[in-house]
Formats: structure tokens, C-alpha cells, sequence
């Protein structure tokens, strides 16, 4: 994440109040993230449904990676975790931390960032599947969406590659 606008004395405030995402409450994250969207550059990468079935989690978590770095190939980056091989066939200036939600501000940013997105996704999903609870398991198998693949089948956003059709059997 990068710097937009905004005082230093508001980017300093924001850095000490980041965190692990997490281990902060929702209503927290809200909050933070209205303050990272006013003061950071930042892009959404996807895994679509469609790529983790006929790809495999793999691809998509590549294809994700991709579309969330591609405006910052410039920039030095920084992710959480350990770094995908292919990055560095690519000689990007790549640097990863594990567990670096709860290390580096900028990934905890992103880190918030990404749950509140996703979050709102889900809420999307929802409405427009709400027998699976989306917005409350936000895509998890909690045993109330378990039993409601169970009642209902699946649906197209839900990953038919993941061995949830054990979860579908009654």
C-alpha cells in the first residue's frame, strides 16, 4: 500500500492503530478502513470461481495475486506469507514476511482492506443466494451452511473443486 495523500500526523495515527485484522472487532476494521482509503493506493486481486474448478486453488490464488499487483510492477512490494516462486521469475522487487499482518503496517492495511472487500462480497452473495447465510459464515462451512448445501445443493459460486460434496451427502 502507498501513500496518496493525506497529513503525516494521520498516517502516523494509522500505523499505530494497525493490526492483525484478525484480532480486531469488525466495527474496528470498518473504521480503519475508511481511514486506509483516504490515505493509500490500493488494488483487489480475485480467485474466481470458475478458475479454482477447472484450474485448482493454485491458479486462481496466482491469478488473484496477479491482478491485485498488477498497477504496483513498479513498486517494491511486500506480501505476508512466503513468496510464490513465480514471483521471481518475473525480477520483481519482492519482499515477503511471514506472518507479516502482525509485523508490517502495510500489509496489516492490507490485510483490513482485503477482509472488509471480501466481507461485502459475501454480503452481495447473500442476497442473492440467502439460503446459504453468506453473510453470516462468509463463506466458510460452518455447520449452518453445511446443512444448507445439504438442503439446497450448490450453487454457482460455491467451489466444487473443495471436497465439499462430503459435505452435500446426507
Amino acid at each position: 500500500m502507498y501513500a496518496r495523500y493525506g497529513s503525516t500526523s494521520v498516517i502516523k495515527k494509522l500505523i499505530a492503530k494497525l493490526v492483525d485484522s484478525k484480532s480486531i472487532s469488525h466495527k474496528k476494521r470498518l473504521e480503519l478502513y475508511d481511514i486506509i482509503k483516504g490515505v493509500a493506493t490500493w488494488q483487489i486481486g480475485i480467485g474466481l470461481v470458475g478458475e479454482i474448478n477447472e484450474f485448482g486453488l493454485a491458479y486462481a490464488y496466482r491469478k488473484a495475486i496477479e491482478r491485485a499487483i498488477e498497477p504496483f510492477l513498479n513498486c517494491r512490494l511486500i506480501i505476508d506469507g512466503r513468496k510464490p516462486k513465480w514471483l521471481d521469475q518475473h525480477g520483481l522487487n519482492c519482499m515477503a514476511v511471514i506472518k507479516g499482518d502482525s509485523k508490517v503496517p502495510a500489509i496489516s492495511a492490507a490485510s483490513i482492506v482485503a477482509k472488509i472487500e471480501r466481507d461485502a462480497l459475501m454480503e452481495q452473495l447473500a442476497k442473492q443466494h440467502p439460503e446459504y447465510l453468506f453473510q453470516e459464515n462468509k463463506g466458510y462451512g460452518t455447520s449452518a451452511h453445511i446443512l444448507a448445501i445439504r438442503e439446497h445443493g450448490f450453487c454457482t459460486q460455491h467451489r466444487t473443486s473443495y471436497d465439499l460434496k462430503k459435505y452435500a451427502q446426507k
